[in-house]
């Protein structure tokens, strides 16, 4: 993995499950799966120390940041090193609109404690900046590097032997590379926060 991934996906994406395990309930799934395996001892050496500075955090930062910082980690592991950066930017932008239509009908149908959620305008911020610093990095690096690739493989087929049955193949792999990312994240950011143990 490049330093780049682990800088702008792995990174952000450990901060996020940090604030969850050291400043959310203890009902969620990732301090539960950390309890199953015997690993919650120094989480909860940690947590008596932050709940001192709980109290100076704001709460958009414990509640609304790590939804912010899941989409951007999803889109960095999603437009970075693309050829076909065009087609996959296309679905993050479906991504990012299903997840704010979301936070809408939290805002018509939600409320505290139901299956929904609550409507928190920070929430659609954090989104919001999340999926564009991801998108101008991706595009970025695509412009920089990874588009130059693109258009040898388009229209220098005759010196690098490429052929449309290539392009197809490297198109169907960036598409399968895509549908897992989505998976994985989508179980990293929702199943965390739905699921919770009495």
């Amino acid at each position: 993995m490049s330093r780049k991934r682990i800088f702008l996906v792995i990174f952000p994406l450990i901060f996020g499950v940090l604030i969850y395990m050291l400043f959310r309930s203890k009902n969620l799934l990732y301090f539960k799966l950390l309890n199953h395996l015997s690993l919650d001892t120094p989480i909860l050496e940690i947590r008596k120390y932050t709940k001192l500075i709980r109290p100076a955090i704001p709460n958009w930062v414990i509640y609304s940041l790590p939804d912010g910082i899941w989409l951007f980690s999803m889109g960095s592991a999603m437009l970075l090193h693309r050829i076909f950066f065009p087609g996959i930017q296309l679905i993050y932008t479906g991504i990012y609109v299903v997840m704010v239509i979301i936070e809408v009908i939290q805002f018509y149908f939600g409320g505290h404690g139901t299956l929904l959620g609550t409507f928190d305008l920070m929430d659609l911020l954090c989104f919001s900046v999340g999926y564009i610093l991801a998108s101008f990095l991706g595009y970025y690096f695509w412009k920089k590097n990874d588009s130059n690739e693109y258009y040898k493989y388009k229209y220098e087929k005759y010196v690098l032997k490429i052929t449309d049955y290539h392009l197809k193949d490297i198109k169907y792999a960036e598409t399968i590379k895509t549908i897992f990312l989505v998976i994985i994240f989508s179980i990293i950011g929702f199943l965390p926060s739905l699921v919770k143990f009495s």
